[in-house]
């Protein structure tokens, strides 16, 4: 069963879409004291976007998750789940819920098993 508040993901994995296949990726770090990610999408090699990423950016980024998707789709669906820790952009802060969603790496995770 999935963990109560994550996004149930499951629909979105294999959903055909007009974007091309890819992967979603979670990555962030502190700033401050607070935890902050980026909920993003990438056609390429995730390690590479969050590396290009560290450039110029003052805070380290880590990458945390991927989840390998036939589409952008499952990028908008988790930027709407999460749209009320939206920061700026593509970069939530974490509540608990969040936090325990980023770094669990169960099939639970994406709600495949619910």
């Amino acid at each position: 069963m999935m963990a109560e508040g994550y996004p149930n993901m499951k629909q979105w994995i294999d959903l055909p879409a007009r974007s091309a296949a890819g992967v979603v990726y979670v990555a962030g770090g502190h700033v401050g004291d607070e935890f902050m990610v980026k909920i993003g999408w990438t056609t390429g090699n995730a390690q590479k976007r969050v590396a290009s990423m560290q450039t110029g950016c003052p805070i380290l980024i880590d990458l945390f998750k991927t989840i390998p998707v036939k589409g952008q789709g499952a990028e908008v669906f988790l930027h709407e789940h999460w749209s009320h820790l939206r920061q700026h952009g593509e970069w939530f802060a974490c509540d608990d819920v969040m936090r325990a969603w980023v770094f669990d790496n169960s099939a639970d995770f994406v709600g495949v098993n619910s």
